[in-house]
């Protein structure tokens, strides 16, 4: 006896209707990867003492540290380590005068900024378009 074909007609909806729930779950995973990386990242910043002293000098002076002229090579200079694509930059205009600290943190789909202000203190935020 063969298997009526009404029932192979809805076994194969039933499969791709599978196959799209399973796509469907690997991007919530992936996402939710991306996600938990730059939580890793954070956790990782607030707890680099290297890092925290940049912080405390930008504090110090308003923002108008070495490191504000050569980010890259003034936090080379007080051994801070950053995990990988993560950059800092500075930030000090006209507008706002006070120190404030980026970190850009990008994984997958995922773009982040862990911002510290003089003001302000410590957020997260997604990247503000360029």
């Amino acid at each position: 006896m063969a298997i009526p074909n009404q029932h192979l007609a809805q076994l194969r909806l039933d499969v791709e209707s599978h196959v799209r729930k399973i796509d469907e779950l690997r991007d919530e995973i992936r996402l939710a990867q991306d996600e938990l990386a730059i939580h890793e990242v954070v956790v990782e910043l607030a707890r680099n003492e290297s890092l925290m002293g940049l912080v405390a000098e930008l504090y110090d002076d308003n923002g108008k540290s070495r490191f504000a002229a050569d980010p890259e090579g003034h936090s080379k200079s007080l051994g801070v380590k950053l995990p990988e694509n993560v950059a800092l930059s500075p930030v000090v205009t006209d507008s706002s005068p006070t120190g404030r600290l980026v970190a850009r943190i990008r994984r997958g789909s995922l773009d982040m900024e862990v911002v510290w202000d003089a003001e302000a203190g410590f957020f997260l935020r997604k990247t503000l378009t360029d």
